[in-house]
Formats: structure tokens, C-alpha cells, sequence
């Protein structure tokens, strides 16, 4: 009927019996069509199924490789889309593991910095600078086990602040900075460090491990200003950390419970 039909993907796989007579050829009238396979080399892609004048038959013999040059390109430019999302899958997490911290999965240095570049000027922030509690002597005592530990204990304070930090890195061997884009900048700088000290007192109180793991927190609420780099404001968040160090913790090894 002057109609080009595609045969959809469940209805492909037939017998030769069904490609001569399906539900696409006409059944009110005698036709004649020609039926010619579509291959590249030595790759058939399937029949090529046409009502024709048997005067235009020598016709199908220039169109048929048209047609398999079209699948082959098809498949080919698939193919390419295939392996061009992979490879974007692949640099994602490439991008993943160069940014981040490879003991506690938080970022790097170098990642967290890019992300508070792409901070918009006026956002009003809270800064942390955090600081682990006489992390060498948990090394010394307890090996690089319990200091590892240690580092990924006090991820588990900081997660515990979400959804108020929108960023956490790993600056330094026991060093920690992040960020939160907040309304309130006073309100929520005081919440920020609250939620981390009571999350390290409930662990502490409830772990079974010999030592305390405490962090010193420094948070400092500004707003972005237009053309000033966040970085500049990193050193009075870290004047708020000498200051809580001085009331830091200072029991690292638990009494021994009778």
C-alpha cells in the first residue's frame, strides 16, 4: 500500500514460513514482492521484504546496500553513544577519586577549595575549621588502626551536622574544613557545633573502644562578598579552633571499667 512497515523487536525472530505471509502484506489483492537479505560482509542484519514490478526488480540490488550501509552506520553511531557514556561513567568516577580523601571519602584539599570558589558572592556561610584531639598519642598508643579509626569516627560527627554542611574535607593528617550555606549564619553556626560535640559525647559514652575520639571546632558565620575568595576567611574560623582547643577534651584513654 505505499507504506514502508519496520518490523518491531518482538515480532524480528520468525520463520521464513511468516515472512511470506504476516500481518503487514495485503490479503484483498494478488501481489508480487521480492525478499533479498541485508548484509555487511559477513554479517546478515535481517530480510529486506518489498512489493515491486517485477520491471523495477533490478532496482532492489542498489537499493538493498543503502539500506545495510544505513544499519551498519546505525549500529556503529550506538555503539559510539555506548562507549561515549562509559567513558563519561569512567571520568565521573575518575573526577570521584581524585577529589576525595582516600581513608575517610570525604574530599581533599584540593576539592574542597575548588568548591568553595563556586560559592555565589553575598551567600551568607558558616566556615568550620576542626581539629582531632591529641590524634598522635591515639597513634602512638593504639597503632595506625586506631588512628585511621579515629579519622573515619570523626567523618561520622560531621555527617552527623547533614543537612547543615554542604561540603567536608580532609586538609591535613587530622585536620578538617567545611562549610554551610545557611539563612541564619549565627543560629545555625551555633547549631553546627552543638550537633558535632553531641555527637562525638554520644559516641564516646557508648563505644566500646578504649580511648575518647574528640574534635576541637572552630565555626566562623560571614557573608560572601563579591569578588573576595572564601579562603581569605578561613583563618578566623581557625582563630575559633585555637579557642575551643583550649577547653579540648583531655582524658584520651578511658578508665577502665571494673
Amino acid at each position: 500500500g505505499q507504506k514502508l512497515k519496520r518490523v518491531e523487536p518482538p515480532e524480528q525472530q520468525i520463520s521464513v514460513y511468516h515472512c511470506i505471509a504476516n500481518r503487514y502484506m495485503p490479503r484483498d489483492r494478488r501481489y508480487t514482492f521480492v525478499m533479498v537479505p541485508l548484509f555487511s560482509n559477513e554479517e546478515q542484519y535481517g530480510l529486506f521484504i518489498c512489493e515491486l514490478d517485477y520491471n523495477h526488480f533490478s532496482q532492489i540490488y542498489s537499493v538493498a546496500p543503502q539500506i545495510c550501509s544505513a544499519i551498519k552506520m546505525t549500529r556503529l553511531v550506538k555503539e559510539l553513544e555506548g562507549n561515549l557514556e562509559e567513558a563519561r561513567f569512567d571520568n565521573r568516577r575518575l573526577k570521584l577519586i581524585s577529589d576525595s580523601d582516600e581513608l575517610t571519602g570525604v574530599y581533599n584539599r584540593r576539592a574542597l577549595e575548588e568548591t568553595m570558589e563556586r560559592i555565589p558572592a553575598r551567600t551568607p556561610l558558616a566556615l568550620l575549621m576542626l581539629d582531632l584531639d591529641f590524634f598522635k598519642n591515639i597513634n602512638d598508643t593504639f597503632g595506625h588502626d586506631g588512628g585511621d579509626h579515629a579519622l573515619k569516627t570523626c567523618v561520622q560527627y560531621l555527617t552527623s551536622a547533614v543537612p547543615l554542611l554542604d561540603a567536608i574535607g580532609r586538609v591535613g593528617g587530622d585536620e578538617f574544613a567545611g562549610f554551610a550555606v545557611v539563612e541564619d549564619a549565627e543560629q545555625a553556626g551555633q547549631q553546627i557545633y552543638d550537633s558535632i560535640k553531641k555527637a562525638a559525647k554520644v559516641y564516646n559514652e557508648t563505644s566500646d573502644i578504649p580511648y575518647n575520639i574528640t574534635l576541637s571546632v572552630g565555626v566562623y558565620t560571614m557573608p560572601c562578598k563579591a569578588g573576595e575568595q572564601i579562603q581569605n576567611y578561613v583563618k578566623f574560623a581557625d582563630q575559633k579552633l585555637y579557642q575551643d582547643k583550649k577547653n579540648k577534651n583531655r582524658v584520651v584513654i578511658k578508665p577502665e571499667q571494673n
